[in-house]
């Protein structure tokens, strides 16, 4: 539940400060009407570059409406609460209390448009529904426009038929709370989705979601016709999709640049220019040496996630449960380890994870690292390539080629560049 509070320091053409509170039950939540005086107790972060209060679960912090008469106010609060009243009754017989307005500052976007971290409505054809839990729903979408951060294929939509569309034009969207249950949502539907948020999965593949709101059930998802008015620009868009040749037979469009056009195999780039470099999806090739990485304990560069929503699972009373969708024992192993890499010029982090993985392993598939078979010692004994122990037991790193590609991450709500490892093989 999101409040937006004020008071007389604010001047009236400014938003409050949002306290974001969260309570296992809906009842659990204070009654609270726009008008309502409060003692609030809260923390404070920052989220998209503005301060945020947070009344946590389980904390001491707590926001209590006040009441005139109220036996737990001592002689400061009923002061104050006296002096609010007459504000905001000043304002409310003047017409001119402060409102706070979402729907104006969200953009409407298409799928070419979409960043990491912004909130924005879509309108959009249901291409796939891959799969539903009890806590979300997770949809392939389109709107018929390309975004370059999707060239590669989303994992949860690898087995599914995207009706004939290229999977640059398709992005994952999970659909939480009330919204996994939403009736009419069907592969083929037309739908406005509202308030989506463009994250980051795993492997660094852009993706949507949407999440529930106690007070406004349903209002972010609406159901559309091809005589909808806010469907004209999709519908056009399909037109032109159906009736270009090209695209017709699942070819990228020209305006599009594919990674494996940016590599020059007979160029060998410098990790200085690298660092230099804000290009996305970019790809260089650099001969190197590992000098250090992390998980330091390589039995860790595997980590066992949700088969639903990629979180990593726990141990609890003997069985594997996601924090998250709360599934149990329903986890795949996946690689996700970094590299620090250097060739004289600097040093550079290497994110390596996803199928690249698996390729820089020669094909070998992630496990438990933790229990020793044929797939763990198989991996370890290509990691042990890169380095050498001579006989005075010092580590030497041996220099070897590969492939770095420009890619972005999503830190404490800003964008972060970050490097990942992608066509290599030990």
């Amino acid at each position: 539940m999101t409040i937006v509070i004020t008071d007389p320091t604010l001047p009236l053409n400014v938003n409050g400060l949002s306290i974001n509170m969260f309570k296992p039950k809906l009842q659990d939540f204070p009654d609270i009407q726009i008008g309502d005086i409060v003692k609030c107790c809260f923390k404070t972060n920052v989220f998209g570059r503005r301060i945020q209060g947070v009344v946590s679960r389980h904390s001491p912090e707590y926001v209590k409406i006040l009441t005139e008469g109220s036996l737990d106010m001592n002689l400061l609060d009923s002061t104050i609460f006296s002096n609010l009243k007459g504000w905001y009754n000043s304002l409310k017989d003047s017409s001119m209390i402060p409102k706070k307005t979402f729907e104006s500052k969200r953009p409407l976007l298409q799928v070419k448009d979409i960043q990491v971290g912004q909130f924005f409505d879509l309108v959009c054809k249901i291409v796939c529904k891959p799969n539903r839990s009890n806590n979300f729903q997770i949809l392939g979408i389109t709107d018929y426009t390309c975004n370059i951060q999707l060239l590669e294929p989303p994992l949860l939509l690898e087995s599914e038929d995207l009706m004939g569309i290229q999977e640059n034009m398709v992005i994952v969207c999970t659909l939480w709370d009330q919204y996994s249950t939403f009736h009419g949502i069907e592969v083929g539907s037309l739908v406005l989705l509202r308030n989506l948020k463009g994250k980051l999965d795993i492997n660094g593949r852009l993706e949507v979601a949407l999440n529930g709101d106690q007070f406004e059930p349903y209002h972010f998802i609406k159901l559309l016709s091809y005589q909808s008015p806010e469907i004209q620009t999709l519908k056009s868009l399909e037109m032109d999709y159906q009736n270009h040749d090209g695209i017709q037979n699942n070819q990228i469009p020209t305006s599009i640049t594919l990674d494996h056009k940016y590599i020059k195999p007979n160029e060998i780039s410098k990790i200085n220019m690298i660092l230099k470099s804000q290009t996305l999806n970019q790809i260089f090739k650099v001969n190197v040496k590992v000098v250090d990485y992390m998980p330091m304990n390589i039995q860790h560069f595997t980590r066992p996630l949700c088969d639903h929503c990629f979180e990593t699972v726990l141990l609890n009373l003997g069985h594997m449960i996601c924090p998250k969708c709360k599934s149990m024992d329903d986890y795949t192993f996946h690689y996700l380890f970094s590299l620090l890499i250097t060739d004289g010029t600097g040093y550079l982090p290497l994110i390596v994870t996803g199928t690249d993985a698996i390729n820089f392993f020669d094909g070998t598939q992630p496990c438990d690292l933790t229990i020793p078979n044929e797939h763990s010692s198989s991996i370890k004994k290509s990691l042990s390539r890169l380095w050498n122990v001579n006989h005075h037991g010092v580590t030497d790193a041996i220099e070897f080629s590969c492939f770095i590609k420009i890619d972005q991450t999503l830190v404490q709500g800003e964008s972060k560049i970050r490097y990942k490892l992608v066509n290599t093989k030990l």
